[in-house]
């Protein structure tokens, strides 16, 4: 699909498929976080559905009408775009879009608690797709469990677990785990400073940093992240590889522990989106669990699906 990176086209591929083969009886459709509306020009194409795309970024919004303009044989009555964020609570404006036996409800990549938003808006609807991510987002005590069953039999999570479901994975290439050796070398030994230096900031969010940051000495990486947090150690660049290098035996056994730890990432995954569908059971609807997308292309790719009741 032309404009679009390998994993958006891939995405959109195996979602179309996925919907084509369980919407027969549907006529309508809301999507949630739509963006530019690439999902919702696909339906409107494939499957003549009028299609509301919702999304709290109303630049994405309009690139998404020029998209529209200049699409051929598209009716633009079929598609329209709606600014607004999608939360909890009445919201007269687009609450009945979720509504009705030939209604879908969609979201991709919900973010944190806003896919339990998408579930608990969408009790009257037809259908139900949602991929959730970012977990940590979540409050343990209020978006786990969110079942009756869950509920009488409730497993202890806890921040960290949720964190711990959030992580990508996929099988590593030898390249790709030499850097990911690196960077988390990087990362440990930052963490390990701040807590010796600064213990009483607790655990600080370093960020991201780009990649090319990592090729270089701990001092270039660690000069960014204390730059961007506005945090002066007082220490030279020697000082600090000096450092780095110190604590070395300890940053290789956090990360072996990282190693093992992630082996739970999925299971913990599976169990907060198990239950979710039986929250969806419960509400009526069949719910299923289904690997829809390439985990190297995107490791969020469990799809919850749910189809009012025969």
């Amino acid at each position: 699909m032309q404009g679009l990176t390998a994993k958006k086209t891939h995405e959109l591929e195996r979602v179309l498929s996925l919907l084509g083969q369980r919407t027969q009886a549907i006529r309508q459709a809301v999507d949630i976080g739509g963006g530019m509306g690439h999902l919702a020009r696909l339906c409107v194409r494939t499957f003549d559905w009028t299609f509301h795309s919702i999304d709290r970024d109303a630049a994405l919004q309009e690139k998404g009408r020029d998209w529209l303009r200049r699409a051929r044989m598209l009716p633009r009555d079929k598609l329209c775009f709606i600014h607004a964020a999608v939360e909890e609570g009445p919201q007269p404006g687009i609450d009945p879009l979720f509504s009705g036996q030939d209604s879908a409800s969609i979201g991709l990549h919900t973010c944190g608690p806003l896919a339990l938003t998408q579930i608990r808006k969408s009790q009257k609807a037809g259908f139900l797709l949602n991929f959730g991510c970012c977990y940590d987002k979540l409050e343990p005590t209020r978006d786990h469990p969110v079942s009756r069953f869950g509920a009488a039999h409730p497993l202890p999570f806890t921040r960290h677990a949720l964190a711990l479901t959030a992580r990508g994975r996929h099988q590593k290439t030898e390249a790709e785990f030499a850097l990911m050796k690196r960077v988390y070398a990087q990362r440990f030994a930052l963490d390990l400073l701040l807590r010796r230096k600064f213990p009483e900031l607790g655990f600080v969010r370093a960020g991201d940093a780009p990649k090319a940051l990592y090729a270089g000495s701990f001092a270039v990486y660690a000069r960014d992240r204390l730059e961007r947090l506005r945090i002066d150690t007082g220490m030279t660049d020697s000082e600090l590889n000096a450092f780095e290098l110190s604590v070395r035996t300890e940053t290789r056994r956090i990360f072996l522990c990282h190693l093992l730890r992630d082996r739970f990432a999925r299971a913990l995954e599976v169990v907060i989106l198990l239950d979710r569908a039986l929250l969806l059971e419960e509400m009526g609807f069949q719910a299923e669990l289904l690997q829809v997308f390439e985990p190297r292309l995107s490791p969020r790719n469990i799809a919850l699906i749910a189809s009012r009741a025969a």
